[in-house]
């Protein structure tokens, strides 16, 4: 998993479906469960805070500070403990990492794919329709139509019944 994120290629990143960054400024992103949904349903990634994404792709810090950290990094534990944010939490602590870029701090979370007794990982105490499935886009939410077939079971929806074969 720690081999999608190497500190000495900060600079060669870009944004793709197994990284994602997330500016984190004033404290905990919403967006990042969104972010943790989709990676743990799919392959895994990464999410970095304290970055920003250029027009051009590149990434930037924005300037976390340690009084920073220390809030972020406890909203973070305290909201994927939290049943109502997210239904589990499949992270170890070595899973969350801080890092120095040029003098601001990022903090990295790795995200494993979840085991399928684990899936669907989803959010906000909606078992399938806030659960987000990364397609390209992490951020992506797709519902419960996708997470049937996420566990490779034959659907049919019609009239908003869903029907599992």
């Amino acid at each position: 998993m720690k081999d999608i994120f190497d500190i000495s290629k900060f600079d060669s990143y870009k944004e793709d479906n197994r990284r994602e960054v997330k500016k984190a400024s004033g404290g905990l992103p919403v967006s990042l469960w969104e972010t943790y949904s989709a990676f743990a349903n799919c392959y895994g990634g990464v999410i970095i805070l304290g970055v920003v994404e250029n027009k051009d792709g590149s990434w930037r810090t924005t300037g976390l500070d340690a009084a920073d950290k220390g809030k972020i990094i406890k909203q973070f534990w305290d909201a994927i403990n939290n049943h109502k944010k997210v239904n589990i939490n499949i992270l170890k602590d070595d899973d969350v990492e801080t890092y120095d870029v040029n003098g601001d701090l990022i903090i990295v979370i790795y995200v494993p794919m979840a085991k399928r007794e684990q899936k669907p990982v989803y959010i906000n105490d909606d078992g399938y329709g806030d659960g987000c499935f990364a397609s390209g886009n992490p951020d992506g939410e797709q519902g419960e139509e996708k997470a049937f077939q996420l566990f490779g079971e034959e659907i049919t929806v019609e009239h908003g019944k869903v029907d599992i074969h």
